[in-house]
């Protein structure tokens, strides 16, 4: 083996430098205001002094607390055997391309009896249920997401009036109310240039090349 292919070889070995992958995600969460509500959340953007930014996704949880109420417009008792309350929300960035994602969360009660009359409506309270979703921000919107150390991205956040169901008669009306709070996450993946430890294989490598290239330089001066 002649000491220039000995020496490609070794600087090849020394050569570390690996592009990592890594993540790294920030959160702001909303209170529990009664729906519907908006609300504005601002969130880091991405330092791009970290690396390059390869992906991006949201995450919206949120947990409701709702009252079901049950009127009975009919002239004598009626019953139900479920109702429901279901809310909507929904995050949406202002990036040049915006980045939407939405979640409803449904809270189920149980059937009653309703005697007729607005005073004597049906109400049950203290009923809970989470909501969640991912969107995964595509390729068009990072750039949206990419900025220094104090950039930030803001974010629409809104949640609908609700909507109430319950399987019974006609003459019942079911209607209610609630309180969300929950977290909005952005989480970005990226690739950072660093110069790891060589690996156990690659320290080897490293070590015969030495060896080869000392046992080349002996050989060669005991020929001279």
């Amino acid at each position: 083996m002649k000491l220039s292919s000995l020496a490609v070889a070794a600087s090849l070995a020394l050569a570390s430098v690996a592009a990592q992958a890594l993540t790294i995600s920030y959160s702001d969460a909303f209170g529990s205001p009664p729906v519907p509500f908006s609300e504005t959340l601002t969130l880091p953007k991405f330092n791009s002094s970290f690396g390059t930014l390869i992906g991006a996704k949201l995450t919206l949880a949120f947990d409701i607390v709702a009252s079901v109420e049950v009127i009975n417009l009919g002239n004598s008792p009626a019953s139900f055997d479920s109702a429901s309350a279901a809310f909507p929300v929904s995050a949406t960035s202002n990036g040049i391309d915006a980045t939407s994602v939405a979640a409803t969360a449904t809270a189920n009660s149980l059937g009653g009896n309703v005697n007729p009359g607005v005073d004597n409506r049906f109400i049950q309270g203290g009923l809970t249920a989470s909501g969640s979703a991912i969107q995964t921000v595509g390729p068009s919107g990072l750039p949206s997401y990419i900025g220094g150390s104090s950039d930030t991205i803001t974010f629409a956040l809104s949640a609908l009036e609700g909507s109430y169901n319950g399987v019974g008669p006609t003459s019942l009306l079911f209607g209610g109310s609630g309180n969300a709070a929950g977290t909005l996450t952005v989480e970005y993946d990226y690739t950072a240039s660093t110069s790891p430890i060589p690996e156990p294989s690659t320290a080897v490598l490293m070590g015969l090349g030495m060896l080869a290239i000392g046992a080349s330089l002996r050989r060669r001066r005991s020929e001279g």
